[in-house]
């Protein structure tokens, strides 16, 4: 969804990152060709932000101005800043690298300075969605970790998540020990054990926090997708060939190679059962004082 709407957004032609500006501060001003890029970029995160006007409409509204920032942050991150940057850097002025909570009103507050600083008057972005400032973006980012993580030890200023083993479905002595040593989060892996391993895990948390007395976020991490293979035909197995040394890394003993013509290729069984002797693949030769034979008929095909 995301991918499709950013080519849609962007259009075909866009292959990797967009340049952010022609830098050059040669002239009379120098400020003009940061301010287009600013300008630009101001555009592509407005134009992303109505491609995904509808499903930023059916986002909870608690979470809606944060979803609006996610898509002006995936906007700017289509651009190569690094030029840009250095510019701003060397006027004293914020290189964008930390707008990551409040990417619209940061860029826009470096795009007024620079209007204010060569007399310009900015025309305001026609903005569909409230922006989120660096003050609101920061209580923001503080509350959701708090929410997600549980909030913030006294001693540290990291959270502890510790992913729990099998064992931990067993061992209540070993779920007490993590928690009394400073685990925030406990983390259950999804991908491995059962609903019966995971709920004991919990439940051993759970009788930990009132013995303890402190508390411990549950994080779920549940297992995506995965790939499998199926069978793999029968083929010639890949062998090293190399000379061998002696301790001191002399060759003793050289690898040598020839050529013979290509036979029939091999498939597997038709039958569906095991592979015949004259089915099975020959086994792979031994690299001592053996002769390398290449097949050239397979070798004018072979991908390089």
């Amino acid at each position: 969804m995301i991918d499709s709407t950013l080519e849609q957004a962007h259009g075909d032609a866009d292959d990797g990152l967009k340049p952010s500006t022609p830098v050059s501060t040669v002239g009379a001003d120098p400020f003009a060709p940061m301010l287009a890029a600013l300008e630009r970029i101001g555009a592509d995160l407005l134009r992303l932000e109505s491609a995904f006007a509808q499903p930023l409409d059916h986002t909870h509204r608690v979470h809606r101005n944060s979803a609006s920032n996610l898509v002006h942050y995936l906007a700017l991150r289509q651009h190569d800043l690094r030029e840009l940057q250095e510019q701003l850097a060397a006027m004293g002025l914020s290189s964008l690298g930390r707008t990551e909570s409040h990417v619209l009103a940061g860029l826009d507050a470096v795009r007024m300075l620079l209007c204010r600083l060569t007399n310009r008057a900015c025309q305001p972005w026609d903005l569909q969605a409230k922006t989120i400032t660096f003050a609101e973006g920061q209580q923001l980012l503080r509350a959701h970790t708090a929410a997600l993580l549980g909030p913030r030890p006294s001693r540290r200023g990291v959270r502890i998540m510790v992913t729990m083993p099998t064992e931990a479905a067993q061992d209540y002595a070993l779920v007490k020990q993590l928690l009394e040593r400073g685990m925030d989060c406990m983390r259950i892996n999804c991908a491995h054990d059962d609903r019966a391993a995971w709920a004991q895990m919990v439940a051993h948390l759970r009788r930990a926090q009132d013995e303890v007395g402190r508390q411990c976020r549950v994080l779920m991490d549940v297992a995506g997708p995965k790939l499998r293979t199926g069978p793999i035909a029968a083929e010639t197995q890949v062998v090293k060939w190399a000379p061998q040394r002696d301790g001191y890394g002399r060759v003793a003993q050289g690898a040598a190679s020839g050529r013979r013509r290509a036979r029939a290729r091999r498939h597997p069984a038709p039958h569906g059962g095991a592979p015949t002797q004259e089915e099975r693949p020959p086994a792979p030769p031994s690299a001592v004082g053996r002769r390398a034979h290449i097949v050239f008929g397979w070798v004018r095909h072979a991908p390089i």
